[in-house]
């Protein structure tokens, strides 16, 4: 019995090894523009009056062929944001499930998010603050069957192992007391739309978000599947994305538009950057990214190159479907043993246009964003119009 729970503990560490060396890093997606309230809760809401989103995501899917490791990560991902008339108030929520090792281990994350939109101008510009507050539940499972115990070895091979551990009574009390927390994760977003009276003016985005902010004063959160009170590292990231006239190219509605962008996370000791840029031609688009991850704690670091497309069409007045997908090519020594990761991604939006005035201004976020009204500074349009 001694050796069974001694080979549990191990098994338990090492199906924590991602985390715990990474000290509770979180999911990254790499399309953090289809994420981004997840990312950052003063986001919630930037995409129309209703906005409907989910990505899969499949990452190092061919670790399964190598025995050493007990299985790739799969993580899906779904939400729903919704934008008050007025505007200047916005809600969602959304659903999160990372599954690691084949689903030996289990993390299930809800999320509600608020957003409050504070506008003003200047003399040539335009500005909006966002200010954003997320609470989220966590649930962290482990799947027991999955798992091999000592007592269930014969030395005659594979095909003869016992279905299932003597001890296995004892796992149900793990089980009962599977960790669960609430977390609070506050965000803010910066908007500069710049004037011009020749078209569309240049626009600036800008955000900084928090995330286990309640580690800063507990330290104690109950991450660990042992019941030990373990600390779930706080998160810090900082993101922006640009829209600059004078780097389309083309005629009048048939122009190449790009739309530079990065995303900085830090968690614990884990340092990731991703920067790039999306393009945009007509309902298609195209992104490449260069991310790279780098470990102050261990020897550690990834490079990937992120290439990506969407295709967007029209479904009704004001309503638009979006379908995306991307895959990260890893360009050092990982990618021959993880296989890449893959991502596809579907978006629903919905803009109630005769609420927000006729001034177009595209969002900086947005794959087809000539087709939209920035709506987040409609009290100012209006203003402007009478």
């Amino acid at each position: 019995m001694k050796s069974s729970w001694v080979i549990l503990l191990i098994t338990l560490g090492f199906l924590h090894l991602p985390f715990s060396i990474l000290k509770g890093q979180d999911p990254l997606f790499s399309q953090f523009h289809i994420s981004k309230a997840y990312s950052n809760p003063a986001m919630t809401g930037t995409d129309g009056t209703i906005s409907l989103s989910s990505i899969v995501r499949e990452q190092w899917g061919a670790i399964d062929q190598f025995r050493q490791f007990p299985g790739a990560f799969s993580t899906q991902f779904a939400s729903a944001e919704f934008a008050q008339s007025q505007l200047k108030n916005a809600f969602g929520f959304f659903f999160m499930r990372d599954a690691e090792g084949d689903g030996m281990l289990e993390t299930q994350m809800f999320g509600l998010n608020y957003a409050y939109v504070l506008p003003f101008e200047a003399k040539h510009s335009l500005h909006n603050i966002r200010l954003g507050l997320g609470l989220f539940y966590n649930e962290k499972s482990i799947d027991w069957d999955k798992l091999l115990f000592s007592d269930q070895l014969d030395a005659r091979g594979p095909e003869f192992f016992a279905a299932q551990s003597a001890h296995a009574q004892y796992f149900n009390e793990f089980s009962m007391n599977a960790p669960k927390w609430v977390e609070i994760n506050p965000g803010i977003v910066y908007r500069l739309n710049q004037k011009s009276y020749r078209g569309k003016g240049s626009q600036l985005e800008l955000g900084l978000s928090f995330s286990h902010l309640m580690t800063l004063f507990t330290r104690t959160q109950q991450e660990s599947l042992q019941g030990i009170a373990t600390e779930s590292n706080n998160k810090i990231i900082v993101h922006g994305a640009a829209f600059i006239p004078g780097l389309q190219l083309g005629k009048k509605g048939k122009k190449f538009t790009p739309f530079p962008a990065f995303r900085y996370e830090q968690q614990s000791q884990i340092n990731t950057l991703t920067v790039g840029s999306r393009f945009m031609f007509m309902n298609l688009g195209t992104s490449i990214f260069y991310q790279n991850t780098v470990s102050d704690r261990i020897a550690y670091s990834t490079d990937a190159i992120i290439v990506g497309f969407d295709l967007s069409w029209p479904i009704g007045k004001g309503q638009i479907i979006e379908t995306g997908f991307s895959y990260d090519l890893n360009i050092n020594g990982l990618n021959p043993t993880s296989g890449g990761t893959m991502e596809i991604s579907v978006k629903y939006q919905y803009l109630d246009s005769r609420k927000a005035g006729k001034v177009v201004c595209p969002s900086v976020n947005r794959a087809h964003s000539d087709r939209y009204e920035n709506i987040w500074h409609k009290t100012i349009h209006r203003k402007h119009m009478n």
